[in-house]
């Protein structure tokens, strides 16, 4: 047996064989389930690859130190496990195969970085289908169909496969065709994102070749045509100096459409391919529809197995084994706030209207086609398919075996049938007579075909609204005519056609309907009988709500949506006001500047021109109000069984009573009625874990917060400030320091953003101290417990205006001026004309220091800070930075001009002051305007 780690939960009850590919830090072993023989495929990928990658991080300056290397892989094995949880919602929507279940393990030993455990129950690949059978023409076209069905889908999740091959395609027991393995990137970061070595192939677009170009919305498209045009031609990819020129040949087995389409998809020129998935599937029900796919083989099977032709050689081919080799890909894009949709649950809205028509089209296209009769009465042999139990099959070496070609059988005369002696001809007058006669019977019968018998409909055009088909027959005929509705269940409906047109109304939202025109009588129907059309899915509204928001006379409405959606309009009205109107995407809204006691009446519309057809509760009626909440609610203290907590009543309302609720899930529940805002609650255990909510007497809101098990008190914070370099806080507590150790977060004055330190011990280093500054610190737990007693502020020293070395700060002027390209510039190389106070953000600014007097010579080290203020005098402590240089170096030696580049500059257009200090004393401060 393999010596992989059998890591625990997730290999519990496993076998695992020794490995059957090891490359490029990725392992793929086979494994068995005890006491089922069920089988399955153990991924093991490896991040870093090998630690030659994090001395690489190291040696070019990339990360400073081993920890932050570390967590940069870990970033990167979090971006692996988030594609395996968006492959598993996409799965739901059968375009594609999950991973059973994952793990990431830290690497053991001396090593760095970790280890992902992806567990797989064994599937069939197309790769190994096409070693054992020859693909059929029906078949080639379904795979290419379900391909960009879930494409389609996964584009409407905001992502894109960009890894797609043989080896990552799997078929079903259904026949289907899934994507099975991971190589996602966003859609919203293909403009910034080239695409990895590592996913380099046969099926990749020519361009993406170049690592200077980014991705584009067609890697996909391209990667789904190289594989019909692979199996088309024999098994035979194209070679790299085809792939990258002129467009492709003909692929050597496809009729002329089937090659153009394929040649379309695998274009060159991106721009000259299908710009998406639907576009291309289109494009193959079209085809179908003007053909009979047989399901016959393409060709017989090839001799050796179908194999890719790789672009980029292997790094280590002798450690390789790519006919055993299941891929895996990391993830490919930087992570990103992603919306909501990928931590939220996929649905069935993914799939679009015109991806089902597809779907459907093609699935009543394939059914007629496995139907009709074949012309020879000897049917092709077609090889068994085999099963995937077969362990030859689990160990990935079964070989290809031939089709054997069948010649129909000569059709040979029956020796039984007795010789018959041939009639002798007639006399030609009545053999003219005859002719005649027939030649008349054939005329009128060939006027009764054409005017009588056959009826033409000219256009059938089938329209969607809301659950509604609306049908219209363009037609010269006088014959009654009726059109049938059926759907996939053969449920029928019939209607006649009156004035050109039939309308089937109350049919099920999101479904697929046959329409057929027939006449009455005895007629023959031609033109435009047939077609199909898929009802518009329905949203339904439920679950419609309106309660006061945040502030007074606001109101926050939010409802549920089953079906698909666009962006929602709400409408507001109250008598003696005007309407009032909010476009909103998304299931909630909040309305503000409402009129407080006056009733309004909030109905939900659809934007102008959608196409959404919405049922349920659209409209509700509200009442504007004041809002009443309790503020800074804040828990004193919870020991010797005894819970106190205080907070504060609105300023602008009065509150008779306050409820206060107690509860744990163990069964702790006790509400306490208060006139005043504190309250205590006793029976607590400091191991359990409690919620404490407020609610005053007639309050639209209530407040909670929670009290963990076992909560810590901190006690003695004292700030050591003698090195007026930096403040240095400690403190103790009564708990031992938490898992994870303290996050101490800190406020400069009040308008300041927080800063975080995290502390393994009681105490933190503030470096960078501004003078003049109220730091506020507040310690809490980094596991999330509670901490009582964390808070406390502290004043920085007033600072004095720098003087010293020849130099008075009160006599020192300064101007700003762009970066000159020379390193040890002086104010010779500044033109006047360059000097100016405005910048547009990302630019290099100086500012040069003038002082009538000149400075003396010293060898003194000089600490420069510079810290930026917004207009209302807030600090903005990510601009702060400081420098130090020599005294001689700044000023020169004996000069009067000293040049300071500004390490930073906002990033934001606006208005800002710059102070810049000199050893903790001010020296200037400028005003600087950053500009679009």
């Amino acid at each position: 047996m393999s010596e992989q780690k059998l890591v625990s939960p997730l290999l519990d009850g496993f076998l695992i064989g020794e490995p059957m590919s090891d490359h490029d830090g990725i392992v793929c072993c086979p494994a068995i389930r005890e006491n089922t023989e069920e089988k399955y495929i153990v991924k093991i990928i490896s991040v870093p690859a090998s630690q030659k990658q994090l001395d690489a991080l190291l040696l070019t300056g990339a990360y400073p130190d081993a920890a932050a290397a570390t967590d940069y892989f870990k970033e990167m094995a979090e971006g692996v496990v988030k594609e395996a949880e968006l492959l598993k919602q996409l799965s739901k929507l059968e375009g594609f195969l999950p991973y059973e279940d994952w793990q990431v393990v830290p690497m053991e030993g001396s090593k760095l970085g970790y280890q992902i455990y992806l567990l797989s129950p064994y599937k069939r690949s197309l790769d190994k289908h096409l070693r054992r059978n020859t693909m059929t023409h029906l078949g080639a076209v379904r795979m290419a169909l379900d391909l960009c069905a879930a494409l389609s889908i996964c584009r409407r999740a905001g992502f894109m496969h960009i890894d797609l091959k043989p080896g990552n395609i799997f078929i079903t027991s259904k026949q289907e065709y899934r994507i099975g393995d991971l190589g996602f990137a966003k859609l919203n970061s293909l403009k910034y994102t080239s695409l990895p070595a590592k996913y380099c192939s046969g099926y990749t677009a020519p361009e993406l070749r170049d690592p200077m170009n980014t991705l584009n919305p067609t890697a996909d498209i391209y990667a789904v045509g190289m594989i019909l045009y692979q199996i088309y031609n024999g098994g035979i990819l194209p070679v790299e100096e085809q792939t990258n020129a002129e467009p492709l040949p003909a692929p050597q087995y496809a009729d002329y459409e089937l090659a153009e389409i394929i040649q379309k998809a695998c274009d060159p020129n991106p721009r000259k391919r299908y710009q998406t998935p639907i576009e291309m599937g289109q494009a193959l029900v079209a085809y179908m529809q003007r053909n009979a796919i047989v399901d016959d083989p393409i060709i017989p099977p090839a001799a050796e197995p179908l194999t890719e032709e790789p672009l980029v050689p292997a790094e280590n081919p002798e450690t390789e084994a790519p006919a055993q080799e299941l891929e895996f890909t990391e993830e490919s894009v930087p992570d990103e706030t992603v919306p909501d949709e990928q931590d939220a649950e996929l649905s069935d809205e993914l799939i679009s209207e015109e991806t089902s028509a597809i779907l459907a089209q093609a699935e009543e296209l394939m059914e007629e086609s496995v139907c009709e009769e074949p012309e020879s009465s000897v049917e092709p042999a077609i090889p068994e398919e085999p099963t995937f139990e077969e362990e030859s099959d689990f160990q990935f070496s079964l070989p290809a075996e031939p089709v054997p070609e069948v010649t129909p059988t000569p059709k040979v005369e029956d020796p039984f049938v007795p010789y018959e002696e041939p009639k002798k001809k007639g006399k030609f007058g009545k053999f003219l007579i005859t002719m005649l006669l027939l030649g008349a019977l054939a005329a009128g019968g060939f006027y009764f075909y054409q005017n009588y018998y056959l009826v033409h409909i000219d256009t059938l055009v089938i329209q969607p609204v809301e659950d509604t088909l609306e049908v219209s027959v363009i037609t010269n005929t006088d014959a009654e005519l009726t059109v049938s509705c059926t759907d996939a269940y053969g449920t029928s409906y019939t209607a006649a056609v009156d004035h050109g047109f039939a309308v089937f109304s109350q049919l099920n939202p999101g479904t697929v309907y046959k329409i057929e025109v027939t006449a009455e009588g005895f007629h023959g129907m031609t033109g435009s009988t047939v077609g199909t059309a898929t009802t518009v899915s329905q949203t339904v509204i439920s679950d419609l709500a309106v309660v006061t928001g945040t502030e007074n006379g606001s109101a926050i409405l939010s409802f549920q949506v089953e079906g698909p959606e666009e962006d929602w309009i709400l409408q507001y009205k109250a008598e003696g006001e005007e309407m009032g109107t909010i476009s909103f995407t998304g299931h909630s809204v909040t309305v503000s500047n409402l009129t407080v006691g006056r009733d309004y009446t909030f109905s939900l519309i659809t934007a102008p021109g959608s196409q959404l057809y919405v049922v349920g509760d659209r409209q509700i009626k509200f009442t504007a109000s004041n809002l009443v909440l309790a503020q800074n609610l804040t828990i004193l203290s919870c020991n010797d069984g005894v819970l106190t907590a205080q907070w504060n009543a609105p300023e602008d309302a009065i509150v008779d009573r306050w409820i206060v609720r107690c509860y744990n899930e163990g069964g702790y529940d006790e509400t306490i009625t208060v006139m005043e805002p504190a309250v205590q609650f006793s029976g607590i255990q400091a191991d359990t874990a409690y919620t404490l909510e407020v609610t005053a007497e007639n309050m639209t809101q209530s407040i909670y917060t929670k009290v963990s098990a076992n909560p810590t008190t901190i006690t003695d914070i004292s700030v050591n400030d003698s090195d007026p370099s930096k403040l240095v806080l400690t403190w103790n507590s009564n708990q031992m320091i938490p898992e994870g150790g303290w996050l101490v977060t800190y406020t400069l004055n009040s308008g300041a953003a927080d800063q975080v330190i995290t502390c393994a011990e009681n105490t933190a280093t503030i470096l960078q101290i501004i003078p003049g500054t109220q730091y506020r610190f507040n310690i809490q737990a980094a596991d999330g417990s509670t901490v009582f007693g964390g808070s406390y502020a502290f004043a920085t020293a007033q600072t004095s205006s720098y003087k010293g070395n020849g130099i008075n700060a009160a006599d020192v002027t300064g101007s700003f001026c762009p970066t000159p390209d020379k390193s040890d510039w002086t104010y010779k190389n500044i033109p006047n004309s360059a000097y100016t106070a405005t910048y547009t953000p990302g630019a290099k600014v100086s500012l040069l220091l003038y002082s009538p007097d000149k400075a003396g010579s010293s060898n003194e080290t000089i600490s420069v800070m510079f810290v930026f203020r917004d207009v209302e005098g807030n600090i903005l402590p990510d601009l702060t930075s400081v420098v130090s240089d020599s005294w001689n170096d700044l000023w020169g030696n004996r000069t009067r001009y000293c040049g300071l580049n500004l390490p930073k500059i906002p990033a934001a257009v606006g208005q800002y002051t710059v102070d810049i200090y000199f050893n903790q004393q001010l020296m200037i401060s400028k005003t600087l305007t950053i500009t679009e």
